[in-house]
């Protein structure tokens, strides 16, 4: 998980390691002001850990009422909150 932020998201202020490389965290993407670049960080990091596009879907289409989401692929469970204010928030964890 490493070298999947360092080729998406290196220096990012909004993608980063955790946990001693076993979770990306992503923080205020999509927020009211953010840059184009954080969703393009994000995307990147989806497709190089192989996401199914439907997880791209489910995010993408996350809404504030909806809460918190939580999903599984292949080796990883992500967990995704959205608020228009405070942008995307979501954890990839290596199970």
């Amino acid at each position: 998980m490493d070298k999947v932020v360092e080729i998406c998201a290196p220096n990012s202020e909004y993608v980063r390691i955790a946990d001693e490389g076993d979770t990306i965290i992503v923080s205020g993407v999509a927020a009211e002001g953010a840059p184009e670049k954080s969703v393009e960080e994000l995307a990147c990091v989806l497709v190089l850990l192989d996401a199914p596009d439907s997880l791209w879907d489910h995010i993408t289409t996350t809404r504030a009422i909806d809460g918190r989401q939580e999903e599984n692929f292949g080796e990883y469970t992500v967990n995704w909150s959205y608020h228009p204010e405070s942008g995307l928030n979501l954890t990839i964890v290596a199970n």
